[in-house]
């Protein structure tokens, strides 16, 4: 008897110790749920995680190619064919969650903070109620999530992997279970655990944090009345390499608008496009070129690479595509940031936020300039 009171004080200042260090965020492999909801996702974020990453999922269980169980305790597979089934039962579609909880590992130090995303859980809505479709585990779907890319809008960074959103943290969360601590009526807690994730005096071990890089499109202007200008120059030059090598101009796509036998007759280069990959370092901007769409009789050609260019020793006098492209000697008016199509009358207004703003803000800094 008296051991056994003696093995349970013990157990109890264990508890005690153990309580006080989470309450001081120290704690090691902590189980951890979060929610993020689909409509909460700010466009500032640069991209919607939530929205996404259901379709990316969908498509993976439908192929076989990771496997949907029905909780986290992974008891039972869900077949494509029964994933189906629930969505048809309750007139809802997997793609279109509005729930997707995050089951992690949270480990706190003083001045260290690190997680692990362990797995994934979607859930919807339907008029009879939530709908759970079940859970991914994450050391399967990972290969998958860092293959894929997710689509950024202007505020975005280019070129991020879903596994690499997830870790970047940006997305809005909730934190609704931390141990064996539910956090659905006490928000208080959620809100202190929450802050400890997010401390910026701590050291983010795990977090991603990514580059301020944008894939940028932009269309060359074409001005008759600057005959001689570099502009007009890369008009005349495209129209001269293709018309002299009918090769290249079938080989870019002309074979969809065009009979290559019959072709006898002459064109213009109607608009170009240049593809470019903007990099900021503090107030400076580095451009990449990358490829040219050429639109020919206003007829849209597959892009040609700078490489290929490079290749066919494509120069306007005596300079290189590459040298004429980052000097910018011509006007040019912004088509695409990222996977966002750029209004026309808002494009100089871009350009402007791109030079001068935060680039997690652009769609803001246009939004009131145009206000102002």
């Amino acid at each position: 008897m008296l051991k056994k009171t003696f093995s349970y004080f013990i157990f109890s200042i264990l508890l005690c110790i153990s309580a006080g260090l989470k309450a001081k965020g120290i704690y090691t492999n902590v189980p951890v749920l979060l929610v993020v909801s689909s409509e909460n996702q700010p466009d500032t974020m640069g991209f919607n995680l939530a929205g996404q990453l259901p379709e990316i999922i969908y498509a993976l269980v439908l192929q076989e190619k990771i496997t949907l169980w029905d909780s986290p305790k992974k008891t039972i597979k869900i077949s494509a064919d029964a994933l189906q089934s629930i969505e048809n039962s309750t007139n809802t579609e997997f793609t279109k969650s509005k729930y997707i909880f995050i089951n992690e590992l949270w480990t706190s130090s003083r001045n260290k903070f690190a997680f692990d995303i362990i797995g994934l859980s979607f859930m919807n809505e339907s008029p009879k109620g939530r709908v759970s479709y079940g859970y991914i585990d994450m050391e399967e779907a990972a290969p998958f999530l860092f293959k894929e890319h997710i689509k950024s809008n202007a505020n975005g960074p280019a070129f991020v992997s879903y596994m690499a959103a997830l870790y970047s943290r940006r997305y809005i969360f909730s934190v609704v279970q931390f141990g064996t601590e539910n956090f659905e009526k006490n928000i208080d807690l959620e809100a202190k655990i929450h802050a400890q994730a997010v401390n910026p005096d701590k050291k983010q071990e795990t977090q991603i944090f990514l580059k301020p890089i944008k894939e940028v499109t932009y269309s060359i202007d074409k001005k008759p009345i600057d005959k001689y200008g570099i502009g007009m120059q890369l008009f005349d030059g495209f129209e001269k390499l293709l018309f002299e090598n009918l090769e290249v101009f079938f080989e870019l796509g002309a074979d969809k608008y065009f009979d290559f036998k019959k072709y006898r007759s002459e064109f213009a280069v109607t608009r170009i496009e240049v593809d470019e990959v903007w990099e900021k370092y503090g107030d400076y901007i580095t451009m990449i070129p990358r490829s040219i769409t050429i639109y020919v009789n206003n007829k849209k050609l597959n892009p040609i690479s700078i490489e290929y260019l490079r290749i066919l020793k494509f120069n306007i006098g005596l300079k290189s595509i590459e040298d004429i492209l980052l000097e910018k000697q011509f006007d040019f008016q912004l088509v695409k940031i990222n996977k966002s199509y750029i209004n026309p009358e808002d494009a100089t207004l871009y350009y402007q936020a791109m030079k001068e703003y935060s680039w997690t803000q652009l769609t803001r800094f246009v939004k009131y300039s145009k206000t102002n």
